[in-house]
């Protein structure tokens, strides 16, 4: 028992799968996540446990079980906050529901994770409102379990410290789509430029934050919510790649290719993002092929 009298919340053991999938960008994955003894699966939109042979575990952790079971029902995952295509994708709702762990993990090793991280963040879009949905659902549990592990201050305070996974997540991104040399950059300025990276992306987020709230207060329509969100992802770049080549880091040409490889990177997301939520809501699924996609011009996806 508790020291309210009340049961002590109890803990589960959970695991993130990946999944291997092609409907983002090439060789990405599907991400679900699974009680030890696979008897609940938070298939996050697309398969789960049982549909699949192919899968690779990645981390695991032991879950405030109550609170993760009120916070994100298995049979109700948009209960978290998330809305698949316009706040996250199944890597968001992986990470939504690791967070109610007694680890900080994630799912950063699954298959291009970056990619949707630089897009919707780790969390997702709204961070205010996940902590309030967080802080709502802690109560309502706590109502009738007493809470040894001081869960909800562990919890939010990890959704106030993203700067980091981001910033490897943008650096992976900078490198692989845009064809950066990040690290020589960086390596220019060790210390200064990281402390530039930071405080610009804390910025970007902010801003991020701003049109998702725009959206949340119905100024601007789903559609909207994604251009506006491109947008702001290629405007910071550009204002970042211009500064560097006024320091001379970078040449004029490299801020134009550099900048042209952004912009490619964010149409390639952008058209498969598109046709996976109207899948979505057609379906209840997303798909797990191009080719099951509907609708999508896949000269998009060069």
């Amino acid at each position: 028992m508790g020291s309210k009298g009340k049961p002590n919340m109890s803990l589960v053991t959970i695991e993130a799968y990946a999944v291997p999938s092609s409907t983002y960008v090439q060789n990405d994955s599907h991400c679900f996540v699974v009680t030890e003894d696979k008897n609940d699966c938070w298939k996050n939109g697309g398969r789960g446990w049982k549909d699949v042979t192919v899968k690779t575990k990645g981390v695991q952790t032991r879950a405030y079980k109550e609170w993760l079971f009120e916070f994100v029902p298995p049979g109700n995952i948009n209960k978290c906050g998330i809305t698949f295509g316009e706040n996250g994708v199944c890597h968001t709702y992986a990470n939504r529901e690791l967070l109610l762990g007694e680890d900080d993990v994630d799912v950063r090793d699954a298959p291009k994770d970056y990619v949707a991280v630089v897009f919707f963040g780790k969390y997702g879009f709204g961070l205010n409102q996940l902590k309030q949905l967080l802080t709502e659902s802690y109560q309502k549990v706590t109502g009738s379990y007493d809470d040894p592990y001081g869960a909800l201050n562990k919890v939010l305070n990890r959704v106030d410290n993203t700067i980091d996974d981001e910033l490897r997540a943008w650096r992976q991104t900078g490198i692989e789509y845009a064809k950066i040399p990040v690290d020589e950059i960086l390596a220019k300025n060790p210390q200064g430029g990281l402390a530039v990276a930071r405080s610009r992306l804390r910025d970007l987020i902010s801003k991020r934050e701003k049109i998702y709230q725009d959206y949340v207060d119905r100024k601007i329509n789903d559609s909207q919510l994604r251009s506006n969100v491109k947008a702001l992802i290629q405007a910071e770049c550009d204002d970042y790649l211009n500064m560097l080549a006024r320091i001379h880091y970078i040449t004029e040409e490299e801020c134009r290719t550099y900048s042209d490889n952004i912009r490619n990177f964010l149409s390639r997301v952008g058209a498969v993002l598109r046709a996976q939520q109207a899948e979505f809501q057609r379906t209840g699924r997303i798909a797990q092929d191009f080719r099951q996609l509907q609708d999508l011009n896949l000269e998009d996806m060069e």
